[in-house]
């Protein structure tokens, strides 16, 4: 705790505004940048290096021996809900080094999938108070913690699992969750609300200010202003409600339309007779500023059997109403991480790689990527190119963000289809630029057959 080499990494979290006492009730540490200092002191310790080896803490060199997993960075264990540390979580504040965080490699007793940071801290008050608060990283729970909201825990990023879910429902009965309000938050909130109601679990959505997280929020405006937000927590049919909302383009008459439609798509599987139903009907009207017969008429031919109208379709043709694309961070991003999760799955990887063409993606770089990791699959770190010092960091972050994935069968189909589906609407954009018709008639069918398929493997997972 007192070392000289720790000085910044504690300058950094005392600037996010954390004391002594917290960090010290949560055991956070500090990794020395040598290449084997944290072994060589566990050997004289008494413990081996298969065992360090097997404890995710030290891994072997390509010549022999073994060298510290974890270096320079910000050390922090990861328990169960009865306090036993079964791996760790790292940060590094040092510039340039890569990638930022870096967790313990999945072994027999960690799964990344199944842990939730803080937990062993958090289940009592969250007993009491009938509540949990899930928010994303771990300077956020220890925020949070130091305010008095105990009953908080990390997810440690967006991707919300069937595991997590049932440790989070054992502990209380409402769930709270406070993500950040960019999209990928967003998206993991409504696939936890899938599970959470597989599980009765009450579900409420925080609605966190955009570009702010928990621990920033606790550290400029106080306690009280994350207590407040949890007040003004939402159901998840009105969290998606004001989404739409808040994405539509209100200054046009058809975007209104289209608004209105995915709007019916959220309120009609409510109870009819139901308040929230009635309340999300006039929020939606006095917001998109249309009659709210007409939510009623979509409303009716949802329930007809009928297909919305300006939800899916343009007119006869078949046409879908042009969409937005991502941006070009967002779509690397997604590539990126689809790339890690065949490094992960070592039963699956390579022949989702060997599907993957030259226009799955979006940048050259990844493609040679994807050609390194099939022709050096067993071992991609063991045959990095001397003279292409791009691609060889590159492939070292994708292997690394790798050994901290979970990633599932269906998790890496469910990606592979998502990225079918950014494919085929790069082709039906470039056709509608061209203005080639006979080309856009013929991808709209695959497109509908990829979201088909998407929209069946969500319907069997979270």
């Amino acid at each position: 705790w007192e070392s000289t080499e720790a000085a910044r990494d504690r300058e950094y979290l005392s600037g996010r505004g954390l004391g002594e006492e917290v960090l010290r009730a949560f055991r956070i540490g500090y990794a020395p940048s040598a290449w084997d200092r944290v072994s060589l002191a566990a050997q004289r310790d008494g413990f081996r290096t298969d065992e360090l080896a097997a404890a995710g803490l030290a891994q072997p060199g390509r010549r022999g021996g073994f060298y510290d997993r974890f270096r320079g960075r910000i050390m922090f264990p990861l328990a169960d809900a009865r306090g036993r540390v079964l791996g760790f979580g790292a940060r590094s504040v040092t510039e340039g080094q890569r990638p930022k965080y870096i967790n313990t490699a999945e072994n027999s007793l960690y799964h990344k999938g199944r842990q939730l940071f803080g937990i062993d801290r958090a289940r009592g008050a969250a007993a009491k108070k009938g509540r949990i608060v899930a928010v994303e990283g771990y300077t956020d729970v220890l925020a949070l913690h130091q305010g008095g909201l105990v009953e908080s825990v990390a997810i440690m990023g967006t991707a919300l699992t069937q595991e997590q879910l049932a440790e989070l429902s054992r502990a209380a009965g409402s769930l709270y969750l406070a993500l950040d309000a960019d999209s990928a938050g967003q998206e993991a909130m409504l696939r936890a609300a899938r599970g959470a109601r597989e599980r009765k679990v009450e579900l409420k959505v925080v609605a966190m200010p955009q570009g702010t997280d928990p621990a920033e929020l606790v550290a400029g405006d106080g306690a009280d202003a994350f207590e407040e937000l949890l007040s003004g927590a939402v159901s998840v049919p009105e969290f998606e409600v004001r989404r739409v909302i808040s994405s539509a383009e209100l200054s046009e008459p058809e975007a209104r339309d289209r608004a209105v439609a995915e709007v019916a798509q959220i309120v009609q599987p409510l109870d009819a007779n139901s308040v929230l139903r009635d309340h999300l009907i006039r929020l939606a009207a006095d917001k998109l500023n249309v009659p709210s017969e007409n939510l009623h008429a979509q409303l009716e031919a949802a329930a007809g059997g009928a297909r919305p109208v300006g939800r899916r379709f343009d007119g006869g043709n078949g046409a879908r109403r042009a969409e937005r694309a991502p941006s070009v961070e967002a779509v690397a991003r997604a590539e990126r991480e689809f790339l890690s999760m065949c490094v992960a799955d070592a039963t699956n990887g390579r022949e989702y790689l060997e599907r993957l063409d030259d226009d799955h993606f979006s940048s050259a770089t990844l493609r040679r990527v994807r050609d390194h990791l099939i022709e050096h699959f067993d071992d991609p770190l063991a045959e990095l190119p001397e003279d292409d010092p791009a691609l060889a960091a590159a492939v070292t972050d994708v292997v690394m963000r790798g050994e901290e994935e979970h990633a599932s069968g269906e998790a890496l189909r469910l990606t592979f289809l998502q990225l079918e589906l950014q494919r085929v609407k790069r082709q039906l954009r470039h056709a509608e630029r061209d203005g080639d018709l006979e080309r856009q008639r013929e991808l709209w069918p695959v497109r509908e057959s990829v979201r088909v398929q998407i929209d069946e493997l969500m319907g069997q997972t979270l």
